[in-house]
C-alpha cells in the first residue's frame, strides 16, 4: 500500500521503474520520463505483481527496434492504468499474460511498433483510448497467443489492427448508445477497427467481409425507438430479420438486447 509521487521530469538511460512489490502506486503528478531511443529499454515494468496503479505520466522514446516497451505487464493482475500519455515508443503497451488489467483515458502518440500489445492475457478492458500516429508497418492492437478472452473496448477508437488466427471473445460498448458483445472468440485484421465495429444511435454494424468477426454476438441498443414504435422487430440490413434473431427484452423497451447469428448491420423499426 505504498504511494510513490514523481516529483519532477526524470531523463532515464535505462528502464526506469521496476516494480517487484504488491500494491503500489505510482503518481505521475503531470511529469514526463524520457528514455534513449537508441536502446530497447522499457519505461515502467512489472512481473508478478497485483493491485498496481499507474497514472497521470507522460511516457517518451522506450524501446527500440530490438525491443522494449513504455509499459510492460507481464502475469500481473488487478492493475490499473490511467491518464498516462505514451509517445514514441516501440510499443505503446505491452500485457502478457496477465489478467483484470484496466487501461483507461490513455494517449498513444507516433508508436513506431504495435501500440497496444495483447499476449496471453484475460479481461482485459481499454476504456478511452487514443492512438495516433502508428507507423504503417505495425498496429494500433494486435492479440497475440490463444485465449485472450474477455476483452472489452469502451468508447476507443482504433485503426489498423490484428487479431490474428484464433483471437478471443470480445465486447465493444459505445456509451449511452449501445454494445456488441461476441459469444465466440473473433479474429482477423484489418485497417480500420472502429469502423469494422461501428455502433451508433440504434445501429450496429460490423464488417461481415473480415470473416473472422462475422460471429454470433449480443446486441444492446440504448435508448431504443422501439419505445414509441406501435409493433417494431428487428431489421437486419433494413429488412425483417426474422429467424436470424431473438431478443431477451421487450422490444418497446428502452433499453433493447437481441442476439444475432451473423452480420452485417442491425436496428430496430417499424412491422
Amino acid at each position: 500500500n505504498t504511494v510513490y509521487t514523481l516529483r519532477n521530469n526524470i531523463l532515464a538511460s535505462r528502464n526506469c521503474f521496476n516494480i517487484t512489490q504488491d500494491n503500489i502506486t505510482i503518481k505521475g503528478n503531470g511529469y514526463s520520463i524520457t528514455g534513449d531511443p537508441t536502446l530497447g529499454n522499457i519505461g515502467i515494468f512489472m512481473k508478478g505483481r497485483k493491485n498496481i496503479t499507474l497514472q497521470d505520466v507522460r511516457l517518451v522514446n522506450f524501446g527500440n527496434a530490438t525491443g522494449g516497451a513504455a509499459v510492460y505487464f507481464e502475469s500481473v493482475n488487478d492493475s490499473i492504468v490511467s491518464n498516462i500519455t505514451l509517445e514514441n515508443a516501440s510499443r505503446g503497451i505491452n500485457i502478457s499474460n496477465s489478467y483484470l488489467v484496466n487501461i483507461s483515458s490513455i494517449t498513444i502518440n507516433n508508436s513506431q511498433g504495435d501500440a497496444i500489445f495483447i499476449d496471453g492475457s484475460q479481461n482485459v478492458t481499454i476504456v478511452n483510448v487514443t492512438v495516433t500516429g502508428t507507423v504503417s508497418s505495425a498496429n494500433d492492437v494486435v492479440f497475440s497467443g490463444d485465449s485472450i478472452n474477455g476483452t472489452t473496448f469502451i468508447d476507443t477508437f482504433l485503426g489498423k489492427y490484428d487479431f490474428g488466427s484464433t483471437g478471443g471473445t470480445m465486447t465493444f460498448r459505445k456509451t449511452g448508445v449501445g454494445q456488441i458483445s461476441f459469444l465466440n472468440a473473433v479474429s482477423g485484421s484489418g485497417g480500420n477497427l472502429s469502423d469494422d465495429v461501428y455502433i451508433s444511435s440504434n445501429f450496429a454494424k460490423i464488417n461481415s467481409s473480415v470473416s473472422g468477426l462475422n460471429k454470433s454476438a449480443n446486441i444492446t441498443l440504448y435508448n431504443s425507438p422501439g419505445v414509441t414504435i406501435a409493433n417494431p422487430e428487428i431489421k437486419r440490413d433494413g429488412a425483417s430479420c426474422g429467424n436470424l434473431c431473438y431478443n431477451f427484452t421487450s422490444l418497446n423497451a428502452t433499453t433493447v438486447i437481441f442476439n444475432v447469428s451473423y452480420w452485417t448491420n442491425y436496428s430496430i423499426g417499424e412491422v
